[in-house]
């Protein structure tokens, strides 16, 4: 199984305006190496946005997401 990563980017001063991102660069074999994608695209996903946001992330299990 492979691990496809999602980010939740929610704005931190417009209430309830969140967006979702699906990684282009996956599946990853392990949780971990999905985990890791995700901090590296909050970093990344921080920099372009204009204003403060709060990020979750998940990994999805399947074998061809």
């Amino acid at each position: 199984m492979m691990y496809t990563t999602f980010i939740l980017a929610c704005s931190l001063i417009q209430t309830g305006v969140c967006t979702e991102l699906r990684d282009t660069l996956g599946p990853y074999p392990t949780q971990e190496q999905c985990i890791e994608r995700a901090v590296q695209m909050s970093r990344q996903i921080a920099v372009v946005l204009t204003e403060p946001h709060e990020f979750s992330y998940k990994c999805v299990k399947g074998n061809n997401t």
